[in-house]
């Protein structure tokens, strides 16, 4: 399975707010890109570099829990303490942005003169950015975001993938109601698992998902 290529981004920028999105040769979307600035629920993007404050050590798990300078708590892998003390000032990477109830990690890096704003930096991640052409649309992104939102999704020739978050995983059922297609039992079952694994990739990409 080859990755996607991505021909166009579609943005739609607000007051308070920048959403985008990256299409693919069939104009369906692939990649989400949403900031907001409203003051709250407002975490440290992947890729940013942060100032921080170690607060406490947590031996038992080999790691240290720190403060980033927006005040969100973040957990820092260590293998020894060095010559790190509790207060100490750290200038950190995200590595992982806070899902849920887990917290974002980060590792010490060198501070950065000139930092890249986090929606230049999402661009510059994917494959085949630089080339593509950029159109403002609000109803494409709006739409983007309704399917990433949604639990089901329709397959191209028919049926459908249900697609539900727990706590613990993410599971996928494929519904082959409405799906209509000669040969035997076999041969359908073939087909479809092979249409819903190449449209799964498309929505893990999309949702963002990880995990199990």
């Amino acid at each position: 399975m080859t990755l996607p290529s991505f021909v166009k981004l579609v943005q739609y920028e607000a007051p308070g707010q920048t959403c985008a999105v990256f299409l693919d040769q069939k104009d369906r979307p692939c990649r989400i890109f949403i900031e907001r600035w409203n003051g709250a629920e407002v975490y440290a993007r992947y890729g940013s570099v942060q100032r921080a404050r170690l607060r406490r050590f947590a031996d038992e798990i080999q790691g240290a829990f720190l403060e980033l300078e927006s005040g969100e708590e973040a957990f820092l892998r260590l293998k020894s303490r060095d010559a790190l003390t509790e207060g100490a000032a750290l200038c950190v990477k995200v590595m992982s942005e806070r899902r849920r109830d887990k917290l974002a990690r980060v590792s010490i890096t060198a501070p950065v003169d000139d930092p890249v704003d986090s929606f230049s930096r999402w661009q510059t991640q994917l494959m085949g950015t630089p080339s593509c052409p950029v159109e403002h649309d609000r109803a494409c992104v709006e739409a983007a975001i309704d399917e990433a939102c949604s639990r089901r999704v329709t397959l191209p020739s028919g049926g459908h993938l249900h697609i539900e978050r727990t706590r613990a995983l993410t599971a996928v059922d494929i519904d082959t109601a409405g799906r209509r297609q000669k040969g035997s039992a076999g041969a359908k079952a073939l087909s479809i698992n092979r249409e819903a694994a190449i449209e799964l990739a498309r929505q893990i990409a999309l949702r963002g998902l990880g995990g199990i």
